[in-house]
């Protein structure tokens, strides 16, 4: 509702203010946890190509053995600690878009964690 006795600059700043407390669409929020989604799906693969490597029917698991090994050990780790850094930035601006940052890192510890469980239990590709 518009006010006449407000100046329209202190309207301005009443919009901006709400925008940033919008919750965030699905679209947005996939986008944002991305890394969590690619971590899912590459650890899906990879125990998978472990799975048919122990079974002796490797054939074309084996290119994507080591992309994805290296992908889940070392790339989206790294990932999800900018991520953190980044997440506790926009929550610190009192962005309502940090906390799903936040809960992607964690999700991404989370995954990385069972990941290296996962490689400790014996479910690595050995000659």
């Amino acid at each position: 509702m518009h006010n006449p006795y407000q100046p329209p600059q202190q309207e301005r700043a009443k919009a901006k203010e709400h925008m940033s407390t919008d919750p965030p669409a699905l679209r947005e929020i996939v986008l944002i946890c991305w890394p969590t989604l690619l971590y899912m799906i590459l650890f899906f693969i990879y125990s998978i190509a472990v799975s048919r490597f122990f079974a002796g029917d490797m054939g074309l698991a084996m290119l994507v053995f080591l992309p994805c090994f290296i992908t889940c050990a070392w790339v989206l780790p790294v990932i999800g600690l900018i991520q953190l850094a980044f997440g506790i930035f926009r929550l610190c601006t009192k962005n309502m878009r940090g906390a799903i940052h936040l809960l992607s890192a964690f999700a991404l510890f989370a995954l990385t964690f069972g990941f290296y469980q996962s490689l400790m239990a014996g479910n690595i590709v050995t000659v």
